[in-house]
């Protein structure tokens, strides 16, 4: 993303935001308010404009016309969803939900894997498996600048930096 701006009823979630994820490794984007996680993520993925600046992934902007095909190489996590109320849903946390869904993530074969929040080392542990195949991975999580710190990342204002590409 360069330069990313999006707003939604009159406020702007992010402005300025641009973060560069290179294929094999993990990406933590913790500099935002968790509301504008979803939004961003749909931005990434071709399913909501942004206001200013682009998505490109391999060197190809994202467009309306690009994204059905791009996302065909992408998997989605959500932070949480609705799901029907039917049997084999009863009894089941949010938690255990994402869980499931971050296994079928990294059972799978996506280039790219956005994700909206973790639950827990195992599905950090999920998440390098996947870098560690050459995927690439985004991750929304919550404002935690001492995570960044443990995880080797640096975040500045508006971006994140891996430190080896700094």
């Amino acid at each position: 993303m360069k330069n990313g701006r999006l707003t939604a009823g009159g406020r702007t979630l992010f402005d300025g935001l641009s973060f560069r994820a290179e294929a094999g490794e993990v990406y933590y984007v913790d500099t935002l308010p968790v509301e504008a996680h979803t939004p961003l993520v749909h931005a990434l993925m071709g399913l909501r404009a942004l206001d200013e600046g682009f998505v490109s992934i391999d060197g190809e902007v994202v467009t309306e016309l690009s994204a059905p095909w791009m996302r065909r190489f992408m998997a989605y996590v959500p932070r949480r969803l609705r799901w029907p109320d039917e049997e084999r849903f009863r009894g089941r946390t949010d938690e255990d939900i994402h869980g499931l869904l971050m296994e079928n993530a990294a059972a799978g074969d996506s280039a790219i894997v956005f994700v909206e929040g973790l639950h827990g080392a195992d599905d950090e542990d999920l998440c390098r498996r996947m870098a560690q195949h050459g995927r690439t991975v985004v991750v929304c999580r919550e404002p935690a600048s001492t995570k960044a710190v443990e995880l080797n990342y640096e975040v500045r204002e508006g971006e994140i930096f891996n430190q080896e590409m700094i």
